[in-house]
């Protein structure tokens, strides 16, 4: 590797931070417009019409009643998190317009993040409207799901050199299946928006781990009912698949601190979103316990996503295509 490219390769410990900070952001509103479905504050700010959105009730600071300020602080992330990605899509196109990851990772978070604040503004000027619900919450995981990214990508740049590589043979099957675990991972959190997000669905299943009474053996077949089991057995496949995947991710990679930590926090997160809905169902969908849900299923996402970029570290180093390309550690931008 050259100096020249040595330089434009070079990334900043500050442009790392502000990628995660920008992650850290993005799951905030996710939670937030979880708990303004839940607690009925979706028109706190003014139901459809030219008061509702962009302002809150015709003015920009609400009165300060409980479902306005549900609402108004779900917003309030969202401006948050609109400048932090502003400020990094300039400082990468600026200067790290020659790094991949933090170009196209800052524009494809602008991009997503453009999309997302349109659907908002759409689903409040039609009174939320089932559909536009599920597609706002599917726009905004995969928002997050590439701030994850983009920030583990950055990190991976600026460490390049001082990383370890396992001593495994290339495997290129670990990571399509790494790739297609977190594909499931995914799913199962739309099938999940898609379940509470149509009437009679969540509300047909009141006991665990199918319909029914008492541990509910039950499985409907047809109606809204048959959304809610479909969720619940693809969130079983997944997790069976998904464990299988940090298990041998953890034995395959023994020498990357990285990859184990983040398939422990794959472990960890998978099961408590497995009790939390557990306890969701049985509790009858109480609104304290769906947000910790979705707020659990968007960590284990992220935990996912972390896993996925770490094994693909891996199998690339050990691609024999691109072995010995690494041999030179840029040199780190001291801003």
């Amino acid at each position: 590797m050259s100096s020249v490219q040595s330089k434009q390769d070079a990334v900043s410990r500050g442009v790392v931070r502000w990628a995660w900070l920008v992650a850290v952001i993005s799951f905030f509103p996710i939670v937030m417009g979880s708990i303004v479905r839940v607690s009925g504050s979706g028109t706190g700010c003014g139901s459809a019409g030219g008061g509702s959105w962009p302002l809150c009730n015709g003015h920009f600071l609400p009165k300060p009643d409980t479902a306005t300020l549900i609402e108004f602080s779900h917003r309030m992330f969202a401006i948050l998190l609109t400048i932090a990605v502003v400020v990094f899509v300039i400082w990468s196109v600026r200067k790290y317009r020659n790094v991949a990851v933090l170009f196209w990772g800052s524009i494809l978070t602008l991009l997503f993040l453009i999309v997302q604040i349109a659907l908002g503004a759409i689903t409040v000027k039609l009174d939320l409207a089932g559909p536009l619900v599920f597609i706002h919450l599917a726009n905004a995981e995969i928002l997050f799901g590439i701030a994850v990214a983009t920030a583990l990508g950055a990190g991976i740049v600026y460490r390049k050199g001082e990383g370890i590589s396992d001593a495994k043979p290339y495997r290129k099957r670990r990571l399509t299946v790494a790739i297609i675990a977190a594909v499931g991972t995914y799913l199962v959190i739309i099938a999940g928006s898609l379940v509470v997000n149509t009437p009679g669905a969540a509300g047909t299943c009141f006991s665990w781990p199918f319909c029914g009474t008492g541990l509910g053996f039950t499985i409907p077949s047809t109606g809204p009912a048959a959304l809610s089991i479909f969720h619940r057995l693809l969130a079983g496949v997944v997790a069976l698949f998904v464990g299988f995947v940090a298990g041998t991710a953890m034995g395959s990679h023994k020498a990357d601190q990285r990859i184990k930590v983040s398939a422990m926090l794959v472990n960890v997160t998978l099961l408590l979103q497995i009790i939390i809905g557990a306890i969701m169902a049985v509790m009858k969908m109480a609104p304290f316990w769906e947000t910790l849900h979705l707020a659990f299923a968007t960590l284990f996402w992220g935990s996912m996503v972390a896993l996925l970029v770490g094994i693909w570290n891996q199998e690339r180093l050990h691609d024999p295509e691109t072995v010995g390309t690494h041999a030179t550690a840029p040199q780190r931008s001291p801003a």
